[in-house]
């Protein structure tokens, strides 16, 4: 029943909320005098294999929504932006979309001797195995891809290494359009 309950509405349920459900489902019964003591609770719990359980993962609303209900938001925002764009120029309607880029592609599995309990991978460059970055492009409803990408490099500590900050240095007196923030990831 809860099991069933949590997987439609993974919010936090406790002992009092039960009570509570209990005592407003015995208020449709006049004559019924029941209060949702602390015994009614421990032998409901019992009965139907209820425990408290620490809570493993916290999830977004956007992760728990079900198909019926993505699709319905992406429909009407579908019609909306239908009725919008034809009163726009078509290189003035613009799509974009982020792709996260590893460096160096890792896989987290290699074949070793069975019962092994340490397994060593060698890599060349550490650095580009335990980074990443975010490229985000922009092309108009015309079909033009425009020319200038969005790169977010990602730093545990919210700044570049002095080799990178020297390309970045660089970069920014050759290209009059690059906005350099730093932000660490922590925040």
């Amino acid at each position: 029943m809860i099991a069933l309950w949590k997987l439609v509405n993974p919010t936090s349920v406790t002992t009092r909320n039960l009570q509570q459900w209990a005592l407003a489902a015995a208020s449709q019964f006049p004559d019924l005098e029941f209060k949702a003591s602390e015994a009614w609770i421990k032998i409901f719990k019992r009965k139907h294999r209820i425990r408290q359980r620490k809570i493993t993962k916290f999830v977004s609303e956007r992760e728990t929504a079900t198909m019926e209900e993505t699709h319905a938001a992406a429909e009407k925002f579908r019609l909306h932006t239908r009725a919008l764009i034809p009163n726009y120029d078509k290189d003035f309607v613009l799509n974009t979309d982020q792709t996260g880029c590893q460096y160096q592609s890792t896989y987290n599995r290699t074949l070793a001797e069975q019962g092994s309990k340490v397994v060593l991978v060698k890599r060349k460059d550490m650095n580009k195995v335990t980074h990443s970055y975010t490229a985000q492009y922009v092309m108009t409803l015309s079909g033009k891809l425009l020319p200038t990408v969005f790169i977010c490099l990602q730093e545990a500590n919210g700044n570049f290494g002095p080799r990178v900050q020297k390309s970045v240095d660089e970069y920014a007196k050759i290209y009059t359009n690059v906005a350099i923030t730093s932000q660490s990831l922590a925040s």
